[in-house]
């Protein structure tokens, strides 16, 4: 018994002694934070600072992996960054309570041992956690971000704002995507009318409504006219997370490089996921299964894989197989076109109460039909219409006046259009073109649903626009023909008594199919004013020409023509006559001319025709100088000394000449040439074209071609320099080479420069103070070796050499070493074509040069082998690694001449 009870004692007393012992130690340890109290506090602040500053460097490190593409942090990441904001915030729950005790004088009552004694807990408890934050730290440098899967939808930016009147079609549309018997749902429509804009509108709905669990994945494709099936292939796979990269490391599905496999993968992810397709702007059938998108199948009645796509065209609609789901969309009414219509004007336009501009804006919205992108539009032209006659383009250039009074009107309403978006810049700063919808509205608000007296026919490109048959000539006002299935003309029985333009450019016609022109034809057109039949494969005009009395404009440039008709005389109210590129035209009789009074234009650029003494009743010099005195504008070309002469006697034709060309004149000498040139003061286009004699082109700087525009300089043989000579018969030296005098710039009007075949030149410096030099090409000259000499500074001029020169073209140069000796600015350069310059090794390209530059075209070889003053150790030079991504390697064809190109 007494071994039992010793044996209890024994373990009780144990157990009491470790229980002491552990309450001696939680004491203690309690002792220790109440005395480290101060102490432990500062480094809490202190190594807090620390870790908030780590959060925020971490913070910004994340939000610059998630900038890439579908990177999100990582889950470790936020569990960190929580953690510290915890800490963070019980941390800041501490501080008054350490700021109150240390403002208490005594501290030796039973209430503030008690307190500091929990104050002294909670911080140690802190610090503690504080360290093993600091130490997690450390494990998440390689987990910061993770790749997240693709948004189940993403926004799309709407290209006009919502089109008034179109619930009714959206709910259809959204009616189909819920029909569990409907796969394909078709969306057509006219173009401008607001199809586009439905389409991103059910899919910002899907967005806005959180509606994910319907699909996994909404996704919006443009088609486009031009099907690009990689691109497509490449869009959809972005939108399902796929990499187009196959390496095994890459997160994300690779998708292969082969198109078949492309196919087959795309075709495999999609048919594991819910999806709706948004396909905008079809132009004909398109095959899915090739791209590969599986068919929704309707069969088994599955509603979680749908495609809606957008198109112009009903039968597109047919061939997808939407025949019963496709969804038209309507011009607007009345109503909701007026209100369309006023949300774009001017809050100052007060339209129900100005009753002098409501009538003109009822008409205009009439005029648009109902057609939203024409009332979005024109809105905007009249957003600043604050009086009648604003916002609205006038009627037609009046009958008289000159014809810089016409262009001037004519480039008004061109920067009018401009500014309201219904023309784009062009490629060139004197170009404008049209956006294919844009056309094909301003088609529709002169189409036969306006009336019949203002409708217009066009037929381009295939597919641009749909119209019927080409027969009703009957109706139309004016008429463009441009594509390659053009048969023929109206039947003599026709009656086209309202027609006033027929355009039928041979851009696309096949100009190996003889064109006849009926004699019947021009009788059924008794008010048309233009005509334009260049590059047509026309021989002649049938002298029934004379029954077109109205006509101002005829253009025959470009065609077979061999002889003008006699009847064209007749034509007195014909303002201009084109016959540019006429290389068979051998006659042109006095009578078809020398009545033609109101003539202003008279173009025979490049024509076969050889002015002469008059001799057989063909037009003369003289003839133009006494017959037509509204002549403004003429363009010749010289083939003969003694024509030189002829026309040097004639003072006011002299000042109607724009454009001349002197060609294959064997003795011209430059003297001959500057007298000549002396008394062209209006040449905008000069042409010397093998006149093998010519050794200096000779300019005064104060009096001639002060307005040319374009110099064309081609097989001189022996053409040396071109020189500005002053009038007291100073003058400026090759490159003004030893020159302290300041001379104005020859030439203070060029922007186009084209020399080819000129072997005696050897450097162009005299061009590189041009002041709007904006295309040079330079071309197969033996023995140019720099283009500027002296780096074009030898005139004493502080100006950077050519200022304005976009476009430069260095083609079959075999001497040419430099174009500079030092690095240039080339402040407006954005094109550089280069070609078989062997002995090129540099351009003189600075890094203060390159702000505009977007394509240099040249061989591989040539540019690999390039120097660069910049280049290091290694050979890499920041120069050539900025230009990197503008060099094209060249192609076999060159580029246009700045002939082509006018």
């Amino acid at each position: 018994m007494d071994l039992i009870v010793d044996s209890i004692t024994s373990c009780l007393k144990g157990m009491l002694e470790s229980s002491l012992g552990c309450l001696r130690n939680l004491a203690a340890e309690r002792v220790v934070n109440l005395l480290n109290l101060e102490e432990n506090a500062d480094t809490l602040d202190r190594e807090m600072e620390v870790v908030l500053q780590t959060r925020d460097d971490l913070i910004t490190k994340i939000l610059s992996l998630e900038l890439k593409p579908r990177m999100k942090r990582s889950h470790r990441a936020k569990e960190w960054l929580e953690s510290v904001q915890a800490l963070e915030e019980k941390a800041r729950a501490l501080r008054d309570p350490l700021a109150r005790r240390s403002t208490v004088p005594e501290r030796c009552s039973c209430d503030s041992l008690h307190s500091d004694w929990v104050l002294g807990e909670e911080v140690a408890v802190l610090l503690k956690r504080l360290v093993e934050i600091k130490a997690q730290r450390g494990e998440l440098d390689l987990q910061l971000v993770d790749e997240a899967p693709p948004d189940p939808v993403v926004p799309i930016p709407r290209m006009s704002p919502w089109v008034v009147g179109g619930e009714k079609t959206l709910s259809a549309i959204r009616g189909y995507i819920r029909d569990e018997s409907v796969g394909i749902i078709g969306i057509y429509g006219m173009g401008g009318i607001g199809k586009t804009t439905l389409l991103a509108e059910i899919n910002n709905q899907f967005l806005a409504e959180g509606k994910t669990d319907d699909f996994d994945a909404v996704i919006f494709v443009t088609i486009s006219k031009e099907v690009n099936i990689s691109k497509i292939q490449e869009h959809i796979s972005l939108r399902l997370g796929l990499s187009f990269d196959e390496d095994e490391d890459e997160a994300g599905w690779p998708l292969p490089g082969n198109r078949d496999d492309r196919r087959d993968t795309l075709m495999k992810a999609l048919g594991q996921r819910k999806f709706l397709l948004l396909l905008d702007d079809l132009w004909r059938k398109l095959d899915l299964e090739s791209i590969g998108i599986p068919l929704p199948d309707t069969l088994n009645m599955r509603s979680d894989q749908k495609i809606v796509f957008t198109t112009r065209f009903e039968e597109v609609c047919v061939d997808m197989g939407a025949q019963r789901s496709k969804v038209r969309v309507d011009l607007l009414d009345e109503k909701d076109s007026w209100e369309l219509f006023s949300s774009k004007l001017d809050t100052r336009v007060d339209l129900d109460n100005d009753l002098e501009i409501k009538p003109l804006a009822k008409q205009v919205v009439g005029k648009c039909g109902g057609l939203p992108l024409a009332l979005i539009t024109v809105g905007k032209a009249m957003s600043n219409a604050t009086g009648a006659g604003e916002g609205f383009l006038d009627a037609q250039v009046p009958e008289s006046g000159s014809l810089l009074e016409a262009r001037e009107k004519g480039e008004s309403i061109i920067r009018r259009l401009r500014d309201a978006c219904l023309l784009e810049s062009g490629e060139d700063e004197d170009e404008v073109k049209m956006h294919d919808v844009v056309r094909e509205m301003a088609l529709w608000l002169t189409s036969q649903e306006l009336g019949r007296d203002e409708r217009s026919i066009v037929c381009g490109e295939k597919g641009l626009i749909r119209l019927e048959e080409v027969g009703m000539w009957t109706d139309a006002k004016r008429i463009s023909i441009m594509q390659d299935d053009f048969h023929g003309f109206p039947s003599p029985e026709s009656d086209c008594s309202n027609l006033s333009t027929m355009l039928l450019s041979g851009k696309f016609l096949d100009l190996h199919m003889k064109l006849c022109i009926p004699p019947s034809l021009f009788g059924s057109m008794p008010v048309l004013r233009v005509l334009d039949l260049s590059g047509t494969s026309i021989e002649g005009l049938p002298d029934t020409v004379c029954l077109l009395g109205e006509l101002r404009y005829l253009n025959l440039s470009l065609t077979s023509l061999k002889e003008l008709p006699k009847g064209l005389g007749k034509l007195v109210k014909l303002r201009k006559l084109d016959l540019r590129y006429t290389e068979e035209l051998l006659m042109i009789p006095q009578e078809a001319i020398l009545t033609l009074g109101s003539l202003q234009t008279l173009d025979l650029h490049d024509s076969a025709y050889m002015w002469d003494t008059g001799e057989g009743g063909i037009i003369t010099f003289k003839d133009l100088e006494k017959h037509l005195g509204r002549l403004e504008e003429l363009s010749v070309n010289i083939c003969s000394l003694s024509c030189l002469v002829t026309m040097s006697n004639l003072v006011r034709l002299q000042t109607c000449i724009r454009e001349i060309k002197f060609q294959e004149m064997e003795d011209l000498t430059s003297d001959h040439l500057s007298e000549a040139l002396e008394r062209l003061e209006n040449l905008e286009v000069l042409w010397i074209d093998g006149c093998h004699e010519l050794q200096m082109l000779k300019v005064h700087y104060s009096s001639q071609l002060g307005s040319l525009r374009k110099l064309v300089l081609r097989s001189l043989g022996k053409l040396e320099d071109v020189m500005g000579v002053m009038m007291s018969t100073q003058r400026r030296g090759r490159g003004g080479v030893g020159s302290s005098v300041l001379y104005p710039p020859l030439f203070p009007m060029l922007r186009d420069l084209d020399i080819s075949y000129c072997h005696q030149l050897s450097n162009l410096s005299w061009a590189g103070q041009l002041p709007c030099l904006d295309w040079l090409y330079l071309s197969r000259c033996k023995r140019m070796e720099e283009l500027l000499q002296n780096d074009g500074q030898g005139d004493g001029s502080h100006e950077s050499p050519f200022p304005k020169l976009r476009r430069m073209a260095l083609l079959h140069l075999p001497a040419l070493r430099s174009i500079s000796r030092r690095a240039l600015l080339f402040p407006s350069l954005k094109f550089l074509w280069v070609t078989s310059c062997p002995q090129l090794k540099g351009l003189p390209l600075g890094n203060d040069g390159l702000g505009n530059i977007t394509k240099i075209e040249a061989e591989a070889g040539w540019w690999d082998a390039l120097e660069w003053d910049d280049s290091d150790d290694n050979g890499v030079s920041r120069t050539k690694a900025a230009l990197a991504p503008f060099f094209v390697p060249r192609p076999e064809s060159e580029p246009s001449t700045s002939e082509d190109e006018s």
